[in-house]
């Protein structure tokens, strides 16, 4: 997952993310707002504490359910309203589904994210 991304989904723009492995225990994420991966527009993690794994972007914290080798699922623990299920599909690309029902309407947004050579 080290690396950076290209996420594309039906409808929207393209978005950037570059993930680093700062130690054993987490994994920083930093948002970018073009390819060049110039200009940053946040930042987030995901990290191991107290046995558990978190991640957080902004005030948002997700906390896993489940982590195998197919994937991992994350529901909303403060200041979130989605949960997210990250879906490996190879060392270069991966599947992010968002759900979120915070309207009363559940919206389910499908993102492909592809490793940038």
């Amino acid at each position: 997952m080290e690396g950076r991304w290209r996420g594309t989904g039906p409808g929207e723009a393209p978005f950037y993310e570059a993930y680093h492995f700062a130690n054993d225990s987490t994994l920083e994420i930093t948002y970018y707002a073009d390819s060049s991966f110039g200009r940053t527009t946040g930042t987030g993690r995901v990290y191991l504490s107290v046995g558990r794994i978190y991640h957080t972007t902004g005030p948002g914290q997700w906390g896993a359910t489940k982590i195998d080798q197919t994937g991992a699922y994350f529901v909303p623990e403060r200041n979130a309203h989605n949960t997210f299920a990250w879906t490996y599909e190879s060392n270069d690309s991966w599947t992010s589904v968002l759900r979120s029902s915070a309207t009363g309407q559940e919206r389910v947004r499908v993102y492909r994210m592809k490793r940038v050579k």
